[in-house]
């Protein structure tokens, strides 16, 4: 049987998203995801946060909401991937040319327990 990979989400935080990428950025940003591309199951950019909208539902019944983000630094993306383990994905985030700070976290499957 197999190794069975995990799927990891890379929250990447503190890049800034409203400027326009130059060539230099955008070329290693290519050489990155050609690099790992068989193991990126999603991945997007996101609009910048001052587009953000956040909202508390613990005030119930009114939600309390904010015209910003949640997260600071701002979340500027995010990457799905399939890996063996951590190790694996510390090493292509340690590569990661697009923002200064990479949150990561496991995601939960019907196969893999809740901690």
């Amino acid at each position: 049987m197999g190794s069975v990979n995990m799927r990891y989400v890379l929250l990447y935080c503190g890049g800034d998203d409203a400027e326009p990428m130059n060539d230099e950025t955008r070329d290693l940003l290519d050489r990155w995801f050609a690099k790992y591309h068989s193991n990126i199951v999603h991945s997007r950019r996101l609009k910048p946060a001052e587009t953000a909208t956040t909202v508390d539902v613990s005030f119930s019944p009114d939600p309390v909401m904010w015209d910003r983000p949640f997260a600071t630094p701002a979340l500027s993306g995010y990457i799905e991937v399939e890996a063996a383990d951590l190790d694996e994905v510390l090493r292509m985030v340690r590569t990661w040319p697009g923002s200064p700070t990479v949150e990561i976290r496991p995601i939960v499957s019907a196969s893999t327990p809740s901690p």
